[in-house]
């Protein structure tokens, strides 16, 4: 979206990724919050930009990837409880709920936000409309790259 040429580089993991990143080995990388928060408030990292649609509460004072001049650009790192198919409904939205009230709670709040992570809590309808939308926008964005799928 940008228009530039970036080289991947993989690593087994975030922690040997940040370890080059801070013994200045390599010039950059995108890092979830969670990882990087620690580094950004000591200032051994800079943060440059969010990859989500607005500011995070976590990190107010850093802009958007479109706010730096890339517009329309989003790349979140979410997480969520997924059970096994054909689990009765009973027992997803009961469980469900339980989460969205825990999710809702003073001292989980507070855990979660200390990480720089914003909880959601949706519905299962919800979630599934989320995995459908990134699965068709990635995978839109692996074949712009001529990605091919490892057989």
């Amino acid at each position: 979206m940008a228009g530039i040429d970036v080289r991947h580089i993989p690593y087994r993991g975030v922690a040997p990724a940040l370890t080059d990143i801070l013994g200045g080995r390599i010039s950059g990388m995108i890092v979830n919050m969670i990882s990087a928060k620690p580094h950004v408030d000591a200032r051994t990292l800079r943060a440059l930009a969010v990859s989500a649609r607005q500011r995070t509460p976590g990190m107010p004072d850093i802009p958007t990837i479109a706010e730096a001049g890339v517009p329309n650009y989003e790349a979140l790192q979410w997480f969520g409880l997924l059970a096994p198919a054909g689990t009765p409904a009973s027992i997803v939205n009961r469980l469900q709920a339980e989460i969205a009230k825990a999710l809702q709670s003073a001292d989980v709040n507070a855990r979660l936000a200390a990480d720089g992570a914003e909880p959601v809590g949706s519905t299962p309808g919800a979630f599934a409309a989320l995995i459908k939308d990134e699965l068709g926008k990635w995978s839109e964005v692996a074949r712009a790259a001529n990605i091919q799928p490892i057989e």
